[in-house]
């Protein structure tokens, strides 16, 4: 099985008519976004990183084969990723890797099948889980301690307490 692909940046905007790009990095160090190896665009192509520099917010980034504006603009809002392979394990045991979440098994404490992680999504206010339910419409559940106190990667699984639903019926 080959390793999933983590998304390193976005690029933006062109800098300059060299080529250069904007990109948003999301490595915690936005200038090490050129210390995996080679990287992938949604479209498939392995671009090296020939250089990386700071810039206002973002960093700005040389990509090899891309060398003046116009196919620096046909990049924009493209994601660059990398084999989850290529990147360290997280520093901190709560640290996760959205891709190390997807799939697993999601149960109560007593072990019961509540279903499996599809997706993990981050809006600003924290992570939230996409779980398609065994037995039911698919929910969501912040990715909190109090909503998942177990992480298990190598057991392939979380444990998650779910929330108590109340069922409101109006018109009395």
């Amino acid at each position: 099985m080959t390793s999933p692909l983590i998304i390193l940046g976005v690029i933006g905007a062109p800098h300059g008519v060299k080529g250069e790009v904007r990109v948003k990095s999301s490595t915690a160090d936005p200038l090490a976004i050129g210390d995996y190896g080679p990287v992938t665009l949604p479209d498939g192509r392995r671009l090296k990183i020939k250089s990386v520099r700071p810039g206002t917010e973002v960093v700005i980034v040389k990509l090899e084969g891309i060398n003046d504006r116009n196919a620096a603009e046909a990049l924009k809002f493209q994601t660059l990723a990398v084999p989850r392979g290529k990147l360290p394990a997280p520093d901190d045991e709560d640290d996760f890797y959205h891709a190390d979440l997807i799939g697993l098994r999601c149960e109560t404490a007593e072990g019961a099948l509540v279903g499996h992680v599809t997706a993990v999504h981050d809006f600003g206010a924290g992570d939230i889980l996409d779980i398609k339910v065994e037995k039911g419409p698919p929910m969501t559940l912040g990715f909190t301690k109090a909503n998942v106190p177990v992480v298990d990667i190598i057991g392939g699984r979380l444990v998650v307490v779910l929330p108590n639903v109340v069922e409101v019926k109006g018109g009395e």
